[in-house]
């Protein structure tokens, strides 16, 4: 273990002695979170455990280093913090009552984990290495690469990317999403924060997860992107289709080409329509509008059902769809990390001199027949007409793209956060009061399945006038106006940032152990010999002291004896 003494656990590469790491700045002592396993934690004999870099129903991801193949790799832990929690030995015990439900995820975890292994060699995909059981648990082992996320790349690349190298990054990507639901496996996950973009300028899926997690009123803690999750993943019991990645995988298309995500699904089931700013829809293709609107349709029995067709929409010509494929990608231009602005024209096979001139002669008729159209509509409706364009909300108006206003650029609106409008809460639609959840448990709220409305979890905050645990706030507040099993959206409760370091003098490691722990700290252990504290008994701690102040999250080092030595 010592030859590992210099990884940063941040970024597992090496630190060369520094206080620093020279790769990511993060300092020696960073603390670990408070629900992972310790720094250094050898997994199935070869895998060192490193910083969890994220959390979710389903458990904890963390980086990790193969001690084998010295690389770093990414390790998912299945840990559900409702079902169960950490042991002694760094084991999960599950809670009281719970068994039947972590057995059920459990299994279903290791079966999936599995089967996305199996399925490895699909390119755009991460690949998952291993699986195996470990500390009353599952582990699964895929690869770590140097990637930022969709959300992220799009952000630095000016808010918005040309429809051009759009589709060169998701081409692969939806042909690898087909594949995997020819094999019955599904995503249900995909949003900009669940694409990643690699050093090489290719996309690929990430933040596979179980089922359960991905849709309310399970025995998991669900994990729902407002904007990118589908109206069925809001129902309780409702199937998770092909249909289903198609909405998420056309809503992150939908970010990428206008900088914003749809509204959620919830509120769009009065009114589906989709705002675009003017500007912005004059750079999408009319194709490409079409296949969205489409894609992004509430009712799952209306919407694009596979990925495949979603394919052959976004296609701008017959042609285009038959030549276009995963094995073809290698072939396309690699978007350059920063992006830089292109003005250059789709890649698209070489065509013979008499299809080059159908096509050509088929565009030039189409453009002056649209704008016949655009400017006698803009002539009869400019005096009324909008600062954003409303797709259509059905697949059935998308012939009347052409009436949409052509007026100056407007700023773009939000859509992304979960609110309640007006407009959609009208006799139509059965609505109840906000029920009134401030100050109570989270976890006792998020257990019950005998209200009339879903708890989504929104962030933890430090709250010092609130008890750890509890609810802060809510989206919707209380008493508003909502729809009948709608959700509502909390922030819970981290208590305060700064918390006392107990006495534990005397104690032993097990209940020192969870002392500490209940105060937000994360704890390793020393040993040390002592001529009067008994053999395994704490000391207390290393510059330390019972009472000092610290932040939330700071690991501690604590003494335990040895007794005296000999």
């Amino acid at each position: 273990m010592a030859a590992y003494e210099n990884l940063c656990m941040n970024c597992m590469a090496d630190r060369g002695g520094e206080e620093l790491c020279p790769e990511c700045g993060s300092p020696v002592g960073e603390s670990q979170s408070p629900h992972g396993l310790a720094y250094r934690t050898m997994l199935g004999g070869r895998y060192l455990v490193g910083k969890v870099h994220k959390e979710n129903g389903e458990g904890l991801q963390y980086i990790g280093y193969d001690t084998v193949a010295q690389t770093p790799v990414k390790i998912q832990e299945f840990f559900p913090q409702n079902l169960c929690r950490r042991g002694q030995q760094q084991e999960l015990v599950t809670n009281p009552g719970c068994e039947v439900k972590f057995k059920e995820n459990f299994r279903l975890f290791v079966d999936y984990s599995n089967t996305v292994s199996s399925l490895r060699d699909i390119p755009s995909m991460e690949k998952v290495y291993e699986v195996f059981e470990e500390n009353q648990t599952a582990y699964s082992i895929a690869e770590w690469n140097e990637q930022i996320t969709l959300r992220y790349f799009v952000e630095r690349s000016g808010g918005t990317l040309h429809w051009n190298d759009a589709r060169q990054l998701f081409v692969p990507v939806m042909s690898a999403l087909s594949e995997l639901h020819a094999h019955g496996v599904g995503h249900y996950g995909l949003s900009p924060d669940s694409i990643a973009i690699l050093k090489d300028g290719t996309m690929r899926l990430i933040h596979f997860a179980i089922s359960p997690v991905r849709q309310m009123r399970t025995s998991l803690q669900p994990e729902l992107v407002s904007g990118c999750a589908a109206l069925e993943q809001y129902v309780m019991n409702a199937p998770l289709t092909e249909a289903t990645d198609v909405y998420g995988l056309a809503a992150s298309l939908f970010f990428a080409l206008t900088g914003d995500l749809p509204q959620d699904a919830i509120h769009r089931q009065k009114d589906g329509k989709l705002l675009i700013a003017t500007a912005i829809l004059r750079q999408i293709p009319p194709h490409v509008v079409t296949a969205l609107a489409n894609a992004l349709q509430v009712p799952p029995e209306r919407r694009i059902p596979t990925i495949a067709q979603l394919q052959e929409q976004l296609a701008p010509t017959p042609a285009v769809t038959s030549t276009i494929s995963i094995e073809d990608t290698k072939m396309l231009k690699k978007i350059p990390m920063p992006y830089s602005d292109s003005s250059e024209e789709p890649l698209e096979p070489e065509a013979d001199p008499q299809k080059k001139s159908l096509i050509w002669l088929w565009v030039t008729l189409a453009c002056l027949g649209i704008a016949g159209v655009v400017a006698l509509l803009l002539w009869l409706f400019l005096p009324s007409a909008q600062p954003e364009v409303s797709l259509p909300a059905t697949s059935s108006q998308i012939s009347s793209v052409v009436s949409w206003s052509m007026l100056e650029e407007p700023a773009i609106a939000n859509h992304n956060t979960i609110r309640e409008e007006s407009e959609l809460l009208d006799s139509d639609v059965e609505t109840v009061d906000a029920p009134n959840l401030l100050g109570k448990s989270y976890t006792r709220i998020a257990a019950r399945d005998d209200q009339d409305y879903d708890v989504m979890l929104g962030e933890k905050v430090f709250d010092e006038a609130v008890p750890e645990g509890d609810i802060v706030s809510q989206t919707p507040e209380p008493g508003e106006k909502m729809i009948k099993n709608g959700t509502v959206v909390v922030k819970v409760s981290q208590g305060s940032a700064m918390r006392i370091l107990p006495d534990v003098q005397g104690l032993s490691l097990a209940a020192a152990c969870e002392k500490i722990t209940s105060e937000g700290f994360t704890v390793v252990k020393q040993d040390v010999h002592h001529q009067t504290v008994p053999a395994e008994q704490v000391i207390g701690y290393q510059s330390r002291e019972a009472g000092d102040t610290l932040r939330y999250g700071t690991q501690v080092t604590v003494l335990l004896s040895r007794g005296p030595q000999e």
